[in-house]
């Protein structure tokens, strides 16, 4: 659960899944899982996160997608949009390798079935690149070891953060109950709790991030 807390006191709840223990024989996806670190951080920032550990990451949340018919290839070769580079359009190949026209189809109808949505021209491939692991944006944050309220010196950015994913946000636009999932480490929250909580101002850069360890329980009276 996050709780935004103002002058000592609860004031907004949300529900919030943090990373897990390895299970055995679960494939982890090529980063093994872990329980979310607990101490004290701040929040430095949010917006679109994009890594090279997840290849579906790769491409930012939101790019633009087309399809390109190209020889005798009857499903088309999907393109994203790389922005001001040339050329300004580019295979999503080309940036994750193997991945084929079908299997995007397949991914965006586990999402979101045969519902249209950001697929304009119902050929089965999103206008948008709505696959990226870390959802429409993520807020990260870091420790301050030298408690001076900026990073600096030593510090870094946590490799966990606070975000959605691409299934939570697909069961959000379709108006279903969003059924969180245990992370790899980080916080995952719904699409809603996290505008919730953006609202209430929990999410400005400065605002201390206290994480507790998984043994601990809330105080009484806490609970929503």
């Amino acid at each position: 659960m996050l709780i935004w807390v103002v002058d000592g006191k609860p004031t907004v709840w949300v529900q919030a899944w943090g990373g897990t223990d390895p299970i055995p024989g679960v494939d982890d996806g090529g980063m093994k899982p872990k329980k979310t670190t607990p101490g004290r951080f701040i929040i430095q920032s949010r917006g679109p996160h994009s890594t090279h550990k997840w290849p579906y990451s790769l491409i930012p949340w939101g790019t633009r997608l087309q399809v390109e018919r190209r020889g005798r290839d009857h499903e088309g070769v999907v393109m994203y949009e790389a922005g001001m580079i040339h050329p300004r359009w580019r295979p999503v190949s080309s940036v994750i390798p193997h991945l084929t026209t079908a299997q995007l189809k397949k991914d965006y109808d586990d999402l979101y079935g045969k519902t249209g949505m950001y697929d304009d021209d119902r050929d089965g491939i999103p206008d948008r690149w709505v696959f990226n692991d870390f959802g429409p944006w993520a807020v990260r944050y870091y420790e301050d070891t030298n408690h001076d309220g900026r990073l600096d010196g030593k510090e870094a950015l946590s490799g966990e953060m606070i975000h959605t994913t691409p299934e939570d946000e697909a069961e959000n636009a379709k108006g279903v109950r969003v059924s969180l999932g245990s992370s790899h480490g980080c916080i995952h929250v719904s699409p809603r709790g996290r505008d919730k909580m953006l609202a209430a101002g929990a999410f400005t850069k400065g605002t201390p991030l206290l994480i507790h360890t998984y043994e601990e329980r809330l105080p009484a009276g806490w609970r929503p």
